[in-house]
């Protein structure tokens, strides 16, 4: 995993952030959702824009993002519905589980003050489906704030941004 950190974030918290991701990677890909759900903020904002693609002009260069237009927007209210519903027999879409692994890379750190900080991350997410010989893989990178609560670093906002205009998924039923 590549890390760079601005100078003004402590090694302590540094690592303490880096461990966070890699321990978020690991619930995530194990369906232990109810141990995620606990390192939220309870004012977690929690999206995906939808990416545009338009021809290359002389001026533009930068990043084009949706301002209107989501794959999903959501908060802790959501999220716990989600949950739960992937509990009970009727969660088709995740019966059986997918199998899933996110590979996180490229770690940047930057310290806010001593309460919060800025993660941005490169995530390869791959996912493969009962019994297709094809898996489904998205590359997206995400812009994480983080707050420290109750004496641990807690999501607050994630912002993902996919590498496709369009998804190579069937569907979005696992947390990125």
């Amino acid at each position: 995993m590549m890390i760079y950190s601005n100078k003004n974030m402590d090694e302590n918290n540094l690592n303490d952030l880096i461990s966070v991701l890699l321990y978020e990677a690991e619930i995530l890909d194990n369906h232990e959702y109810d141990k995620w759900t606990d390192m939220l903020t309870n004012d977690i904002e929690y999206k995906m824009p939808v990416r545009i693609t338009r021809e290359k002009e002389e001026k533009q260069n930068k990043l084009q993002l949706s301002k209107s237009q989501y794959h999903f927007i959501e908060n802790k209210e959501s999220i716990l519905m989600r949950v739960n519903r992937y509990k009970n027999e009727y969660a088709w879409s995740e019966n059986p589980p997918s199998r899933t692994k996110h590979f996180i890379t490229n770690v940047r750190i930057e310290k806010i003050n001593e309460t919060e900080a800025i993660v941005k991350s490169y995530v390869l997410f791959y996912r493969s489906r009962r019994d297709v010989a094809y898996p489904e893989i998205l590359a997206y990178e995400r812009l994480d704030k983080f707050r420290y609560e109750d004496n641990r670093w807690k999501l607050a906002k994630r912002d993902i941004i996919p590498e496709n205009s369009v998804l190579p998924l069937m569907n979005l039923s696992n947390f990125l």
